[in-house]
């Protein structure tokens, strides 16, 4: 059982000026009240070897890093960069490298442990990158060998200090597809298809929690990566079994209004995600991090938050140095007070002390907002001409305008 779900229905109140939840905010919120006095909250992935997890002007709720040797060297300067942040740990479960430490030793004797090919050969995965002895074999994630492995990894992470994992390649369609053969993957395997996946993916996530609750870490994160619009009932199957997901590649300012992965269908699945009290971790991976391109990607955001487990990232890849903190993602608009709604043509949402507004169609629209709200800039907010994927936040508060103006 998932021990660290918050309350569904939460909904965040402004109180003297800090944003404060109706129900007592869970372990891993270790933000402290300055951090809270903001509307959203906000996610860094920064993967790979980084010696410098620091943003300029950046505060953020959780950091995702990858452990190193020895395991607690990545966590040390994450914590030293964040020290109000939840750090989680990351940890790979669908293919293994023999250069992974101890994964030789661990992993011989278990052929049953890989996926094969027709012939027997192991499957290799990402065989278009990694050849000889970096090459990468696809594990069968339905052995409960291989589940026990991963929860000992996942262990070792967990006793080094981290506040929880992120379990990456969990995936709701399988890579495993006819299409993919000579490229990302070099055959397909016979132990698992595109059928049995998402069964084999749960019983794992379920064997994870069980292993990591038994020795003693029952309170500590598990995140996966990923879920998707596409494929809601297998999302909604694996989030039974976890703390919270990431949806990576949320959005990008090309994409398309409508389709199982258009923009609606992605907001609307993070805002169900939302009001269900777990944690979702929207990842924006684009080539620009420009102003108007995060504006109009957190202001999406915006419309999908329903409670305290949405967690914001838009960068350009998975460094400190991939992203840029913008003025308004510090801004204080209190908490939603009505849901999303199609109006004059964008969709809108007002909030205790702001309004938001996004045009997510392909031409431009003129709206006007509610009256006594103002621009970023400080001006009076009038009619506004949104262009095609764009958006605007307005604030009530001139103090709120001027002091998010003065930080870009």
């Amino acid at each position: 059982m998932v021990g660290r779900r918050l309350a569904a229905g939460f909904f965040p109140l402004l109180l003297s000026g800090a944003l404060v939840s109706s129900a007592s905010p869970g372990a891993w919120d270790k933000a402290d009240a300055s951090t809270r006095s903001r509307t959203a909250r906000h996610l860094l992935v920064a993967l790979g070897t980084v010696k410098d997890y620091r943003v300029a002007g950046a505060r953020y709720d959780l950091v995702i890093v990858s452990p190193e040797q020895p395991v607690r060297a990545a966590l040390d300067r994450a914590r030293q960069a964040h020290p109000h942040a939840t750090i989680l740990g990351y940890l790979n479960t669908m293919d293994m490298n023999d250069l992974v430490p101890g994964a030789r030793e661990a992993l011989r004797g278990h052929e049953d442990w890989y996926l094969h090919d027709a012939s027997g050969q192991r499957v290799r995965v990402r065989a278009d990158k990694y050849k000889g002895e970096r090459s990468r074999f696809g594990m069968n994630v339905g052995k409960v060998g291989y589940q026990d492995y991963l929860a000992s990894r996942a262990i070792e992470i967990l006793r080094a200090g981290y506040d929880g994992l992120q379990l990456d390649n969990v995936e709701t369609d399988s890579s495993y597809h006819p299409s993919r053969v000579g490229g990302f993957i070099s055959a397909m395997p016979v132990e698992l298809n595109r059928g049995s996946w998402p069964e084999a993916e749960r019983a794992m996530l379920a064997r994870i929690r069980e292993r990591v609750a038994a020795a003693g870490f029952a309170d500590r994160l598990l995140v996966i990566n990923e879920i998707r619009s596409g494929e809601p009932e297998v999302s909604r199957l694996y989030l039974k079994e976890v703390d919270g997901a990431n949806c990576e590649t949320w959005l990008f300012r090309g994409l398309s209004h409508d389709g199982r992965f258009g923009w609606k269908a992605k907001v609307d699945q993070a805002a169900e995600v939302s009001r269900s009290g777990v944690i979702l971790n929207l990842i924006n991976k684009t080539e620009s991090v420009e102003r108007e391109e995060s504006l109009y990607l957190f202001a999406s955001h915006l419309l999908a938050q329903e409670g305290a487990g949405l967690h914001f990232y838009h960068g350009s890849f998975y460094k400190p140095e991939g992203t840029r903190w913008h003025d308004f993602y510090d801004l204080d608009i209190g908490g939603p007070v009505e849901k999303t709604s199609l109006r004059g043509g964008i969709y809108t949402r007002s909030f205790t002390e702001g309004w938001v507004g996004v045009n997510p169609f392909d031409r431009a629209i003129t709206v006007t907002p509610p009256s006594g709200l103002l621009e970023l800039s400080g001006a009076p907010a009038g009619t506004l001409s949104l262009q095609p994927k764009s958006a605007a936040i307005l604030v009530r508060s001139r103090a709120s305008a001027s002091a998010t103006r003065s930080a870009e």
